[in-house]
């Protein structure tokens, strides 16, 4: 395994593979373009998921 080097924008070509890293493209895709839908169709609407970011803090779960 080698680590990319690239930042990941969700510009990339997005494939049909459900790789983690086509799943990172799509998030930030969904993210980058404001696209609740997409993001909603990425994200695992689970409150076992969980998401750290230095703004924002810990969300749990979709509703979050």
């Amino acid at each position: 395994m080698h680590p990319i080097q690239e930042a990941v924008t969700g510009r990339e070509g997005q494939g049909c593979s459900s790789s983690p890293y086509q799943a990172l493209v799509q998030f930030y895709c969904a993210f980058n373009s404001s696209d609740m839908k997409m993001m909603s169709e990425n994200w695992a609407q689970s409150d076992d998921i969980a998401m750290d970011n230095p703004l924002g803090g810990i969300k749990r779960g979709w509703t979050e």
